[in-house]
């Protein structure tokens, strides 16, 4: 059995044992942006909804299944209704999940109401404020040695030019890396620094570690300080009742 026989093999058990329906499952981390180790974790997220009695309850309940991690599959999801609210408060790593170009099961009906959601979810600069904190908390951790992960230089260039991405289109970045090195690399020197990094990060390991790269930290610090000067403004947030209507109609094409 490969991985993905795998992954979908563990979807039936896991909506057997908690009596829910899987809506939509995705890649999340390096895989689905593009620069993979050579013992990156399967990143499995996934959006599930139950029986509609079930949100007819006086008290909260638990809204997420946490599953442990087996082997190289580390895998977890959220119900539905928590995935409309943080969409409404536009969770970046959920709008990554419904982007990634890496999906293992996907109902196209009754996820829609949800994927519809995003351009209006979209919030510039919250976003930017996530990517920029990523880039940031990841570019202090590369200048704290003289050698560092390479896994940690491609999660803080991606970051960072996720943020600078939002800057200069004012929409959601890329899921993959490529769109946005050849947007900023292509044509440059660099490019090609950069691609052979990436080829040396898919035959290296998680833990592998490297030299400092002068001209890569200069661009991180640069491109940080750019974006911090010229994060914009959010739009306004549609209203709450459109994404309960659209919650409600996703409820029922499930059941």
């Amino acid at each position: 059995m490969n991985i993905q026989e795998s992954i979908r093999q563990k979807f039936s058990e896991i909506e057997q044992q908690k009596n829910v329906k899987f809506l939509f499952a995705s890649e999340s981390g390096s895989r689905a942006w593009g620069f993979p180790s050579q013992d990156s974790d399967y990143d499995v997220r996934f959006i599930y909804a139950h029986q509609p009695d079930w949100y007819l309850s006086v008290e909260p309940r638990k809204d997420v299944i946490e599953i442990p991690i087996e082997g190289d599959m580390d895998m977890g999801g959220w119900d539905i209704r928590k995935s409309f609210a943080l969409l409404r408060k536009c969770n970046c790593a959920l709008i990554e999940w419904l982007s990634s170009p890496i999906v293992y099961t996907i109902n196209d009906e009754a996820i829609a109401p949800l994927k519809n959601m995003i351009s209006k979810a979209f919030l510039p600069r919250t976003a930017c404020h996530h990517y920029l904190s990523l880039a940031s908390r990841k570019t202090d951790e590369i200048m704290q040695s003289e050698q560092t992960k390479l896994k940690a230089y491609f999660y803080a260039l991606r970051a960072s030019l996720c943020a600078k991405y939002i800057v200069d289109e004012g929409t959601a970045p890329p899921m993959l890396i490529d769109p946005l090195l050849a947007k900023y690399f292509l044509g440059k020197a660099m490019y090609k620094d950069i691609a052979e990094l990436r080829n040396q990060k898919l035959y290296s390991t998680e833990k592998d570690l490297v030299g400092r790269i002068d001209w890569l930290d200069q661009f991180l610090t640069n491109t940080i300080k750019d974006v911090e000067n010229r994060i914009p403004e959010n739009n306004d947030k549609a209203p709450l009742e459109e994404y309960d209507e659209a919650f409600r109609k996703t409820l029922k094409l499930v059941w």
